[in-house]
């Protein structure tokens, strides 16, 4: 148990001072919502063996350890669907299940700490692009000028950018 609280104990107090932090922050939801994701995946990408143990040995963990990161894990649930919601109203986020979307980046982002698929590349790169690809997936598209195939051949642009910078 003691080995467990050492692993454990700093991810969910690290996890519940960026939520905080974040909270109070008097910026745009898309800045909130980066920021979110950059912290949260940072966090996974730098602890995936706790993170492993946190999804997969839960009954193993002490009840008062797991009630706390059960707290901190709803708060960081509640901020994505709190900041998704603003960003649909201001018109910033598509208008998309917030609860979905939450549902959905924190389980991509925890999927890192998985690495089925090949070895994982340095923690900035892989947040880097984490973070990309999902806040490419929730911003509201900026209108495009030009024909079909005007606008069609800058959305490949766009993708393809994407693809080069990671």
């Amino acid at each position: 148990e003691e080995i467990l609280l050492a692993g454990i104990s700093p991810i969910t107090t690290r996890r519940t001072e960026f939520v905080n932090a974040i909270r109070s922050f008097e910026s745009s939801p898309v800045e909130r919502l980066t920021t979110v994701l950059r912290e949260f995946a940072l966090l996974v990408s730098e602890n995936p063996v706790w993170i492993r143990v946190l999804v997969r040995e839960e009954p193993a963990i002490p009840e008062d350890a797991l009630h706390t990161d059960l707290e901190s894990r709803m708060a960081l649930y509640n901020l994505l669907v709190d900041i998704i919601t603003a960003g649909v109203e201001d018109g910033s986020i598509r208008n998309l299940d917030e609860n979905a979307v939450a549902y959905m980046i924190i389980s991509t982002i925890a999927g890192i700490a998985g690495r089925y698929a090949a070895p994982m590349p340095d923690h900035a790169s892989l947040t880097s692009a984490t973070v990309d690809v999902l806040m490419w997936g929730v911003l509201e598209p900026k209108p495009r000028q030009g024909s079909s195939i005007e606008c069609g051949i800058d959305f490949v642009n766009e993708g393809l950018h994407l693809i080069e910078r990671h």
